[in-house]
């Protein structure tokens, strides 16, 4: 009730939400900021200021507070009860969310326009002192702001992808991209005084006309103007001007048109932003044509990147897992990656460079879509396109130099980074599921003779040093979450491990939240199979009840291992007084992500709910790394056995506590959980450590056979657990396991990697921290 009363979304128990959902949430909204505190924290804020909100937005007839709220206040976007992004809409909204004062209007608006055009350390610096410049007459008001900005920014940002403002900015920006309406990139901090400037006139000045040179002046203006600030109109982008009460005014003498694209002023406005570019999953192709270069120039990048799309379906994919007997309990995940291409042919020395320092392999398709897209490339120009990805090379022969002037070499460059961006996004989106995104496009950190990707893919993890086998590289899931943060929403995080007395070796990344949020998908969704269990999640909508630490990385905490000790006393009689709990014979169990309340509060766990009752928290990533060592690869020809001299244990007696049964080490004890995809990963994982272990695929008597030999190699000293998974119904499928030939190549890396004391960690142990 407390809940209900306090946060004014009370409501959402009846949309699906649990009460634990709903605590994670306030937890998170007190301790960090989210959308629930969004109006209630500034509230507070005013308060310690002893102001009012019209003593701070001093421009009369700013918003019309009454049409904003029933705009934006009658829709919801956020994660579902079941880990689905949900938008609600009409009364179940409306009576979910706080009605907004003008302060948190107006600040909401600002920080979904401003997330539309710079990163989030750019927003931060702006936000905080257009802040500053409006509570000059507040004595403590600088002091006071330092403590809470951070907080008060998460939860307008919150907030704003909630009720969708977000969003709308977004399309808001795409569309002026489409129209060459603005510069493409994002705004560098040095720019930040021109966006101050213009706020502070917005919300407290008294003259009616603002002139800016700036294009992220007046596409922040534009998105105001269509988010709630009501008497704004931007002149000068290509739209009729209207007859408001404040207009801003745009100079055309910032943008280049496509016919001045190659003027070096212009290049040298672009080659000052922040790195950005922005990659339709519809027609990624079409990235690079927004780059000042000529006609013919993008239609050669056209070319290259469906050129590099092609090339990427030579490159298969896979989870690295352990040989029979073995198990990788405790590591992170290991993506391995394998050739599958035609044998290379005779290639120009140029051309075979090239491939060979920025492509997984050397393969005949990757040579021929080189060859292709560059055959009208001298040799000369082929060896300065291989010193561009070189990070210790610094020369005014850089193509990122704004003195570089060679217009042929820099559209090589285009040209190449068209061809190796079109096979990276190629070969990393197939591990994601973009369905959900409200806008389907992606913003990548890199650009315009922008050479830092590229270096970074070549140098860290695409080396030759770190191939010690040749025809398979093998990435950690960190190293992959990090790529991909860099590809689809511009968080340049590059993850290390640390060797801090904290760091536990269970902690190994789940996700990266910035202006969107990638996540592993046994946080959101259920993992049948090994496939699933090695994909990601991207999402647009608010993930405020994720816990992560201050650069937005989703660590795990530590699980309940008291409740895993208890599965498997032996023999002993159930001494809780739990009993039994009953529930349907298909129903699942639940997940829900909190924080570790009992650890640290910055990592997350999943607790585990069946009929509404608490069971345990598990480690998602161990589970992870379970699940894939312990399913048994499927059959051609599965079974049709279905009688078994074993010791049977269903999933209620499981989940109400009963001992696994070991009075007959003789036999294998059988778990069924059937039809109940997240009840097959909790047991999996649960079962882990205590017994000899295996997860049925699509054959009971295979998943039986495969620990007999090593039940006798035991003799006998521990119990052999069979979990009967989803059966004929699971979507397994052998190619979720590498060929037998690339599992030979992984054990010699594996033994080649322990030799090297490198354990299989392509970049070795770190002491550096996250780098931002």
């Amino acid at each position: 009730m407390s809940i209900q009363i306090t946060t004014g979304i009370g409501s959402l128990v009846a949309l699906g939400f649990s009460v634990g959902d709903l605590t994670t949430l306030w937890s998170l909204a007190r301790k960090v900021g989210n959308w629930m505190s969004a109006a209630s924290g500034d509230e507070n804020l005013l308060k310690i200021l002893d102001q009012d909100e019209l003593d701070i937005l001093r421009r009369r007839g700013l918003i019309d507070i009454d049409r904003f709220n029933k705009i934006w206040g009658s829709t919801m976007a956020l994660l579902g009860p079941s880990g689905i992004p949900v938008m609600y809409k009409g009364e179940d909204a409306e009576k979910s969310l706080d009605r907004f004062g003008r302060f948190t209007a107006v600040m909401v608006c600002t920080v979904a326009a401003l997330d539309a055009f710079a990163l989030e350390a750019v927003v931060k610096t702006v936000v905080k002192k257009a802040l500053v410049e409006l509570l000059r007459a507040s004595e403590y008001g600088e002091d006071i702001l330092a403590s809470q900005c951070q907080d008060r920014i998460n939860a307008w940002r919150s907030a704003a992808r909630v009720r969708g403002l977000k969003a709308r900015a977004e399309q808001i920006r795409l569309d002026l991209l489409r129209r060459d309406g603005i510069v493409d990139g994002l705004m560098p901090i040095g720019d930040s005084p021109l966006i101050v400037d213009f706020l502070v006139w917005l919300l407290t000045g008294s003259s009616d006309v603002y002139t800016t040179p700036s294009s992220d002046v007046a596409g922040v203006g534009k998105c105001l103007s269509e988010l709630g600030i009501d008497i704004l109109s931007v002149e000068g982008m290509g739209t009729a001007s209207l007859d408001t009460p404040c207009k801003l005014v745009y100079s055309l003498g910032a943008l280049y048109r496509m016919s001045e694209k190659s003027t070096s002023s212009h290049v040298r406005n672009k080659l000052a932003r922040d790195a950005s570019t922005t990659v339709s999953l519809i027609s990624p192709e079409e990235s690079l044509t927004k780059f000042p270069v000529d006609i013919d120039t993008a239609n050669r990048c056209r070319g290259a990147w469906s050129a590099g799309q092609e090339a990427a379906n030579s490159v298969g994919h896979a989870i690295n897992v352990p040989p029979k007997g073995r198990s990788y309990y405790g590591e992170d995940l290991k993506f391995v990656f394998f050739d599958q291409g035609s044998p290379p042919a005779r290639a120009q020395s140029g051309i075979q460079a090239l491939a060979s320092a920025h492509g997984f392999f050397i393969n005949n398709e990757l040579l021929r879509g080189l060859e292709i897209t560059f055959q009208h490339e001298s040799l000369d120009t082929l060896k300065w396109l291989m010193g561009q990805t070189i990070e210790s090379i610094r020369t005014e022969n850089q193509v990122w130099n704004p003195k570089f002037k060679d217009i042929c070499k820099i559209n090589a460059f285009t040209v190449f980074q068209a061809f190796f961006m079109g096979y990276y996004y190629a070969i990393l989106l197939k591990f994601v599921d973009t369905s959900t995104l409200q806008v389907q496009t992606v913003d990548g950190s890199w650009g315009f003779r922008d050479a830092v990707f590229l270096t970074n893919m070549r140098t860290l993890y695409l080396s030759s040093v770190k191939a010690a086998v040749p025809g398979i590289r093998i990435l950690r899931r960190e190293d992959l979450l990090g790529i991909l943060a860099t590809l689809l929403f511009s968080k340049t995080t590059i993850l290390t491990r640390t060797k801090r007395i904290e760091y536990s070796r269970d902690s190994w990344c789940l996700g990266i939240i910035g202006k969107r949020a990638l996540v592993v998908r046994s946080l959101l969704k259920p993992c049948r199979t090994i496939r699933e269990v090695a994909s990601f999640i991207l999402l647009d909508v608010d993930t405020s009840g994720i816990p992560t630490d201050s650069n937005g990385i989703i660590r795990p905490g530590v699980e309940e291992n008291w409740q895993r000790m208890f599965y498997f006393q032996t023999g002993e009689e159930d001494n809780r007084t739990l009993g039994a709990i009953k529930g349907k014979d298909d129903e699942d169990v639940t997940f829900h992500i909190e924080a570790d309340w009992e650890g640290n509060p910055e990592t997350m766990l999943l607790a585990v709910r069946y009929c509404g009752r608490r069971i345990t928290t598990i480690n998602p990533g161990l589970a992870d790394r379970t699940f894939c060592d312990v399913m048994v690869r499927p059959v051609t020809e599965p079974s049709s056995q279905t009688e078994f001299d074993s010791v049977d244990m269903t999933a209620h007696e499981f989940l109400s506590g009963h001992p696994i049964p070991t009075r007959h080490l003789d036999k294998p004890v059988i778990i069924w959980v059937s039809g109940r995809p997240r009840l097959q990963y909790l047991a999996a994982h649960l079962a882990s450590g205590f017994c000899l272990l295996r997860l049925e695929s699509n054959c009971l008597q295979t998943a039986i056979e495969d620990y007999k030999g090593v039940a006798k190699s035991t003799r006998g000293s521990k119990p052999v657990v069979i979990i009967k998974g989803d059966g004929p119904k699971c979507c397994a499928d052998i190619l979720d396991w590498v060929p037998e030939d690339v599992d030979k190549k992984v054990d010699q890396h594996n033994a080649s990697a322990v030799v090297h004391g490198k354990a299989g960690n392509l970049l070795g142990d770190s002491s550096d921290d996250e780098v931002q």
